[in-house]
């Protein structure tokens, strides 16, 4: 059973390994733990995501695509080929950071997740955006959709 010092010291951990790694997604330094969701804890972190532009997709249905409108955005660094942030490459990378944490034994992409397991717990890590209005409002946030792109999660099934 994890407590909850060790719990901020897997926080402290993640959040240090984004901010200290260039390559690595830039988080917000917002997180949460979430229990009711998925099948077991996962703590979910917020990706900086300045400098993109949120649209729905007019292909698929149910699916946003997050347009990069500066290069120097914290999510410029994982395009696809038409200048939209691949979902799957960002967990990717994420997810090879995560071989840096303290107590580290194994960890694998498993859309919209990253599972986490650490010598003495197992995670789920959650990466996501949010998305606000033109008022600054929070409205809903984005996950990997597990096919390049991102599905909208309401705020309601993460902030509950």
């Amino acid at each position: 059973m994890l407590t909850a010092a060790g719990l901020d010291n897997v926080i402290h951990d993640i959040l240090s390994t984004a901010w200290a790694y260039p390559g690595c997604p830039v988080l917000t330094g917002d997180y949460w733990l979430n229990n009711q969701q998925f099948d077991q804890s996962t703590l979910v972190f917020l990706l900086d995501a300045q400098g993109t532009e949120v649209s729905p997709s007019l292909v698929f249905s149910g699916v946003d695509w997050l347009k990069v409108n500066n290069l120097r955005a914290p999510l410029a660094t994982f395009p696809d080929v038409d200048g939209y942030v691949d979902s799957q490459e960002l967990l990717r990378c994420f997810n090879v950071y995560m071989s840096t944490l303290n107590g580290y034994q194994h960890s694998q992409v498993d859309s919209p997740l990253i599972q986490l397991n650490l010598t003495q717990e197992s995670w789920s890590v959650l990466p996501v955006i949010p998305v606000n209005n033109k008022q600054g409002e929070r409205i809903y946030y984005l996950a990997a959709d597990g096919n390049h792109n991102w599905k909208r999660v309401p705020l309601k099934e993460l902030e509950s």
